[in-house]
This record gives C-alpha cells, sequence and structure tokens, in this order.
C-alpha cells in the first residue's frame, strides 16, 4: 500500500515538475525536495546532473528532470508498464543510440508485463526504426495495429514513414551498384 501513495506522490510531484521546468534549466534544490519523501536515493541519478558556477546542481538535460522521476516511479512500482514507456518515449528523443537501446528495454519490459498495451509496440516499432531493426519495426506497428481493432492512425502513419524509408534505403543501395 505505501508503494501506491509513494507512486501517487511522485505523479503529481512529476506533472507539477514538468509544468515548471517549462525549457528552463532547474536547479537541483527543487529536485531534491521531490525526491525528499521517498526511500529513492536521488544520488543514483547524478549522470543527469552538472554541478553548475555556484556549486549547485543543474539538470544536465532539459528532460533530465523527468527521466529522474519516471525511473524513480519505475523503481517504487517496478511492474508499472505505463512509465516505462513514457520513459522510453523521453530517451528515444535524445540523440545518442545508447539512449535509445535503453528505450528498447524498457519497452520490451513493458510489453513483458502488459502485452496488450499498444501503444508501447508502437513505440517499440519507433525505437528499433531508430536502431535500423526494419522487420522488428514492421511487425511491432502490426502489433500495435492489431490491438486496436485496425484502427491505430499514428502506428499506421508510422509503418508508411517506415516502408517509405526503406524504400529509399534500398533505392540508394541499388544505385550505388
Amino acid at each position: 500500500m505505501q508503494q501506491r501513495h509513494d507512486h501517487a506522490c511522485l505523479e503529481n510531484r512529476l506533472s507539477t515538475a514538468t509544468e515548471r521546468q517549462s525549457g528552463q534549466r532547474r536547479h537541483f534544490r527543487d529536485v531534491e525536495n521531490i525526491f525528499h519523501f521517498t526511500s529513492v536515493d536521488w544520488r543514483a541519478f547524478q549522470h543527469e546532473l552538472l554541478i553548475n558556477e555556484n556549486g549547485y546542481h543543474d539538470l544536465l538535460r532539459s528532460d533530465s528532470l523527468i527521466v529522474m522521476l519516471y525511473k524513480t516511479s519505475i523503481i517504487l512500482w517496478p511492474t508499472y508498464e505505463h512509465a516505462m514507456n513514457n520513459l522510453a518515449n523521453v530517451l528515444r528523443k535524445r540523440k545518442q543510440p545508447q539512449f535509445h537501446m535503453e528505450a528498447k528495454e524498457l519497452l520490451v519490459k513493458a510489453l513483458e508485463i502488459n502485452s496488450k498495451f499498444s501503444a508501447a509496440w508502437m513505440n517499440l516499432g519507433i525505437v528499433q526504426a531508430q536502431l535500423d531493426e526494419y522487420k522488428a519495426a514492421e511487425d511491432s506497428y502490426k502489433n500495435a495495429i492489431s490491438l486496436r481493432k485496425d484502427f491505430y492512425p499514428d502506428a499506421h502513419f508510422n509503418l508508411g514513414t517506415l516502408y517509405c524509408s526503406v524504400k529509399i534505403i534500398f533505392i540508394r543501395l541499388v544505385s550505388q551498384r
């Protein structure tokens, strides 16, 4: 029961912190207050922080606070597939491939918990396409579409975009010969 209470408090603070963040750098004192009520040690997230010229911790990226809070939510409730999906969405937007791999792992875990989670299937397809896993991406999009009774505009759009990008890659390969 305590986990659900912690989770509800964290969700409330997450939405408040997200509204306040609005693209500007936040000092970590605000973040430390968010983590104060849980047993989660904020120092586990130091890779999302940097120390500014005044000796305070700043968020390394504009989405660092969101990443830290979703990870905390998952620590407090390890079977919360929606937090995994949302965290994966944030991570997949970062440019470095290691974040795409982490997003893929989160989505696979979310789908192990709930295999009928169509949004996670679609997001997995997006990540797989970013990682050049085109056949797997196609299968993920098709799974997402089938779970929504064949009406899922976002997944249809992403599947069409995948087909276009694969066609372009194929044309480039053929023209190089």
